[in-house]
């Protein structure tokens, strides 16, 4: 079930941190969910950017990512309340947009925007020489294979709007839920 803390401190904005259990890096689900999270919190045009900090205002700041872990990844978001917000006006939004990411296709537009966004972080990754020696490091490690780098720029182009909703369903559900 849910685990839910509140850590009280003196801060002026309270923050929010959702945090899921998420599929391992390297599987197909896991690719879903990164494309997901980049569809919803990708860039000050993205769905949640629009709805919580420019249309509501009552966010200064959302933002999603799912990170790449061997066994199980983590998908999280993390929103900062603006002046006056309550952090359980905040949570409630985000929540909203994780459910209807279950049941909604995501607007083609979108999907297009942020498999672009993807697919340049992955190829700038490449340009640079550390990049590249963490993604070997990361492909040896996780998978045995360095020479998957090549491949990982495809995943993203292969992942369909169903399968992020798919992936919203399995694996963003209160049963999989922390909430910090």
């Amino acid at each position: 079930g849910e685990r839910r803390e509140v850590l009280p401190d003196a801060v002026r904005l309270p923050r929010i941190y959702i945090g899921f259990r998420a599929p391992a890096y390297g599987e197909r689900a896991w690719y879903a969910a990164d494309m997901l999270s980049a569809v919803l919190t990708g860039g000050k045009s993205s769905p949640l950017y629009r709805d919580l900090v420019y249309d509501r205002q009552i966010a200064q700041d959302v933002g999603a990512s799912v990170s790449p872990y061997e066994k199980g990844g983590t998908f999280m978001m993390v929103a900062t309340a603006r002046p006056g917000v309550e952090v359980e006006t905040l949570e409630k939004a985000l929540l909203d947009h994780l459910a209807a990411a279950a049941t909604t296709l995501p607007d083609p537009d979108e999907v297009e925007r942020a498999r672009n966004r993807m697919l340049t972080d992955t190829y700038s990754s490449l340009q640079k020489l550390d990049g590249v020696a963490d993604l070997f490091s990361q492909f040896a490690t996780y998978f045995d294979d360095p020479g998957g780098v090549a491949a990982e720029a495809g995943q993203y182009l292969q992942i369909q709007p169903e399968e992020m909703v798919e992936a919203a369903a399995a694996y963003l559900t209160e049963n999989q839920r922390v909430v910090l």
